[in-house]
């Protein structure tokens, strides 16, 4: 037993040997040179290959560092290997230029003397490490040329996401100075934001700005509670984004308001949809087609619709009158109807239902007089007038919103990012009563009667 151990231990020696001298060796070689079987030799290939010691190919062996190389014109799919002179050229000019074998965390570990889980954390960015342990590690990882193996990454993912309850694994979803109606924007976000952590493993908490001192004083609770990821939403205190502290945090913004965090961000895309609700519009034979904005707490997307209605507008014909676009404060409900009478539009496309309430209210028939889209439309209850319009998916961002989260607090980014992005989320169109055709459709241009509604009897 001994002896026949023995010869298999010298047979295996001969074997490395052989294959460091020559670079590669085929299947055949093997059998030739060392006179065995091609299932022994299949063995002992195996055996080298477990211990590291050679590369193991199909059909083949191959020593350590060396190269893979494609011959030109050959066979689709075919690929052969030979070894490289030190100069780092191929023996023989029929072969092209070589492609070296992937760079593994074993070979950044034995390049910096760290161990592999060292590596590894280094590699993710993990706090846990020292920042210039991981910046010795990412310099010996681009010198090795190394790149993550893309079917790897969704093995620890999956093992990542299995892990998710272990403490350190809850989001936080803040608000400030927001209604807490069911049907509020924020509350629909932060049910969208709660399923998705809940789908995914992880636990999930709203926490309320006001309740806190400031906003230096709610990120040290989130700290020393184990939070590292959180969704800011519609912020209305001032302060708020120089006060955070974000270099504690992963984060990510879901539909904020004026005081736009310094992260990236996920918001409806309101020049697209305010740009569909005005081919609607076209579409049901209307021209005279005036824009009414409520000055909110959003300015930047009250600046995209503001965009977009003047880009709708440049596309009429030159004989169609431009309707003003109008922007209001909220509650002016007589300014926006001195607007509505002065300019007599076909139909309004508005930024909030309310204008629908306010036009109503007023005595106009709603379509009939006047047509109207809201670009923050809903599904109507049994208790609501069915209004045309465009919904933004709030639910659907605060998904899209904890996607991303989990994607940075997985990748260990964070802090505030040197060029932060915004996502935007395409809306749905909902039709509704309000829109109708237009009166004059096929009449040419359509002139409304609010005026004489307005001016009343006499």
């Amino acid at each position: 037993m001994r002896v026949a151990l023995k010869i298999v231990k010298q047979r295996r020696k001969r074997l490395r040997s052989l294959i460091r001298a020559e670079g590669f060796v085929t299947i055949a070689e093997v059998c030739a040179r060392l006179g065995v079987s091609e299932a022994t030799a299949r063995r002992d290939l195996a055996a080298v290959a477990a211990r590291r010691q050679i590369t193991r190919m199909r059909g083949a062996g191959v020593a350590n560092r060396t190269f893979v190389l494609r011959r030109r014109g050959s066979v689709k799919g075919s690929r052969t290997v030979v070894p490289v002179e030190p100069d780092g050229n191929s023996q023989g000019s029929e072969w092209s230029s070589p492609v070296p074998l992937r760079t593994t965390l074993r070979d950044i570990a034995e390049r910096t003397g760290f161990a592999k889980t060292t590596v590894s954390l280094s590699l993710r960015n993990s706090p846990k490490i020292p920042e210039a342990t991981r910046r010795v590690v990412r310099e010996a990882a681009n010198e090795l040329g190394y790149r993550p193996d893309p079917a790897l990454a969704r093995i620890a993912e999956h093992r990542w996401r299995a892990k998710a309850s272990q403490p350190g694994s809850t989001v936080a979803f803040i608000t400030t100075m927001q209604p807490v109606a069911e049907d509020s924007p924020d509350s629909q976000a932060i049910a969208g934001a709660r399923n998705r952590a809940e789908e995914l493993g992880y636990g999930f908490e709203h926490f309320r700005l006001e309740r806190y001192s400031n906003a230096a004083r709610l990120g040290s609770v989130l700290f020393h509670r184990g939070i590292r990821g959180v969704i800011v939403g519609h912020i209305l205190q001032e302060g708020f984004c120089e006060e955070f502290p974000w270099d504690r945090f992963s984060a990510v913004g879901c539909n904020t308001g004026r005081l736009r965090p310094p992260v990236n961000v996920i918001v409806p895309d309101v020049a697209h949809a305010a740009i569909r609700a005005w081919r609607h519009a076209l579409d049901r034979g209307y021209r005279r087609i005036g824009v009414a904005l409520i000055d909110g707490n959003q300015p930047a997307l009250e600046f995209d619709r503001m965009c977009a209605a003047f880009h709708c507008q440049s596309l009429l014909p030159p004989d169609v009158p431009r309707v003003p676009i109008l922007q209001v404060q909220p509650g002016d409900e007589d300014g926006f109807l001195e607007w509505l009478r002065r300019h007599d539009p076909g139909a309004v496309v508005g930024s909030d239902s309310v204008f629908f309430s306010w036009m109503r209210k007023a005595g106009l028939r709603v379509p009939g007089d006047v047509g109207f889209i809201s670009l923050a439309s809903a599904p109507a209850t049994k208790s609501e007038a069915k209004i045309d319009g465009i919904e933004c998916s709030m639910e659907m961002m605060g998904r899209a919103a904890f996607e991303q989260l989990e994607i940075l607090v997985r990748t260990n980014q964070i802090g505030v990012p040197s060029r932060p992005f915004a996502m935007m989320v395409e809306s749905s169109w909902i039709p509704g009563d309000t829109l109708g055709e237009s009166p004059a459709r096929t009449a040419g241009l359509e002139k409304g009667n609010i005026g004489a509604i307005f001016a009343g009897p006499g």
